[in-house]
């Protein structure tokens, strides 16, 4: 796991995490459909 860090750089990276949650939703969106089909 990561070191731990103050806050102000855990607000910083919101952005980058929510990219990452962004790319998992798309991953989920072509596994869901390709398992539905």
């Amino acid at each position: 796991m990561a070191p731990k860090r103050k806050a102000g750089s855990i607000v910083g990276d919101i952005p980058g995490f929510v990219g990452k949650l962004r790319e998992l939703g798309a991953l989920w969106g072509q596994y869901s459909s390709a398992t539905n089909s």
